[in-house]
């Protein structure tokens, strides 16, 4: 694969018009062919107001290096879309650092800048980089692009001995694990720039296969959405429901108010689960009914799969709480088909990226449907987005006490049940 031509390296401190005072230059080669039907996320995360210092008086932070980085990977690479958390750090919900923590475990592409300054620690002695770090590497290991500073490389320099022993412990175990990672070392800024837009180049050509260079015919599917996608309904159910068991241990928000989702099998519906929430100093277990879809919920034959939990799976409910039912899909459903479902046209539903949340005001039944779950870790990041939803948009509280009311006329039915069998 033929690599750009490196650019001449900055020798003055004249700044051209367009560019901003004080941030390096980026490569002036041209974008290469692109497959704009394909797009990937990008998260970069580094300390915020890092000075450059590129020459005397220059007041430009790593922040603005960032915004500068993002504009542009946005024009050499068109499939790929940058988060950095300047965009969303005033408005929006939900905590800012739990916010980055979420991006970094969810983007495809992490970009990952270490300098010989810690930053500001948070109530868990980390900062925010680090746990953005360890979050990103928590999900993916092959998605993470590291740059470290040159002045970080030798465990036995002075600025490396200055660093918290855990932020050495982060910048060691990077540089002897590469397996997955690409992993550089820049002594200035322009030398940055270089490395992470030729990084970018190798991984997208052979990872995210979004290169034009590809055969008009091949596949842009992973081996395992194309195994699913060959397997029949049952089969297909079957796997979807037990991706999720085994992807259970990973559906948590560290520091946040979901602390797990743990597995809660019985006999009579092995389908069900727990979402610990920490609501101040209480905990509440919030029971979960899962099930899955194994096509789209226009198909009756799939959509058999999925039947009425709210109806058959709650008798001789003996939880408090009334339970949030979670339906995967492998493909999609939409408003009108989730009403009928429900039984109720006039419900409460939410459209988001990762689904719906749909709630009925008169049985106070819950119930999230995660669409598009075609492979274990695009299921794993559906429920990781919608746990996040959670959390960002403050609907915790309400979850809960819809449960509890769920919870009582769960009660009331059951023991209608009883007394009319007698």
């Amino acid at each position: 694969m033929a690599q750009p031509k490196t650019p001449k390296k900055i020798t003055t401190n004249k700044v051209s018009p367009t560019r901003t005072v004080g941030l390096p230059s980026f490569p002036t080669w041209s974008p290469r062919p692109l497959d704009s039907s394909q797009t990937a996320r990008v998260f970069i995360s580094s300390k915020n107001e890092y000075p450059l210092k590129r020459f005397a008086g220059d007041e430009s932070t790593l922040s603005d290096y960032r915004k500068h980085l993002t504009d542009e990977i946005k024009r050499v690479f068109p499939f790929l879309t940058v988060d950095i958390n300047e965009k969303w750090l005033a408005s929006g919900a939900g905590s800012p650092r739990s916010t980055t923590e979420d991006r970094a475990r969810l983007c495809d592409v992490f970009i990952g800048i270490l300098v010989d300054d810690y930053g500001f620690l948070d109530q868990t002695g980390l900062s925010a980089t680090q746990i953005e770090f360890e979050a990103a590497l928590q999900a993916s290991p092959e998605k993470m692009l590291i740059f470290i500073q040159q002045s970080l490389q030798d465990s036995n320099g002075q600025a490396f001995k200055k660093m918290p022993a855990h932020y050495q412990k982060l910048i060691s175990d990077l540089q002897t694990y590469k397996d997955g990672k690409i992993v550089n070392f820049f002594g200035n800024w322009d030398e940055l720039s270089d490395l992470i837009l030729n990084s970018l180049i190798v991984y997208c050509a052979d990872t995210i296969r979004a290169i034009r260079r590809m055969p008009a015919y091949a596949s842009n599917k992973s081996t395992e959405e194309t195994s699913w996608e060959q397997m029949t309904f049952r089969e297909r159910h079957e796997v979807m429901l037990e991706s999720f068991k085994e992807g259970c241990p990973g559906f948590s928000l560290p520091s946040r108010a979901i602390d797990k989702v743990s597995h809660d099998e019985q006999v009579l519906d092995p389908q069900r689960y727990l979402i610990a929430i920490r609501l101040g100093r209480s905990e509440t277990l919030l029971p979960v009914v899962l099930s899955a879809c194994p096509d789209r919920f226009s198909y009756p034959d799939a959509a058999g799969y999925v039947g009425y939990p709210f109806r058959t799976r709650v008798e001789s409910w003996n939880n408090e709480l009334g339970p949030l039912d979670v339906i995967l899909f492998f493909r999609t459903a939409t408003d009108s088909q989730i009403r009928r479902h429900l039984g109720n046209p006039d419900i409460r539903v939410t459209k988001e990226d990762w689904g719906y949340f749909a709630c009925d005001p008169e049985r106070y039944i819950q119930a999230a449907y995660l669409l598009n779950c075609r492979t274990s870790r695009g299921l794993e990041n559906r429920v990781l987005q919608f746990l996040s939803w959670l959390v960002e948009y403050e609907q915790l509280e309400t979850l809960i006490s819809w449960a509890k009311v769920r919870g009582l006329v769960l009660e009331a039915e059951n023991r209608g049940r009883q007394t009319g069998s007698k």
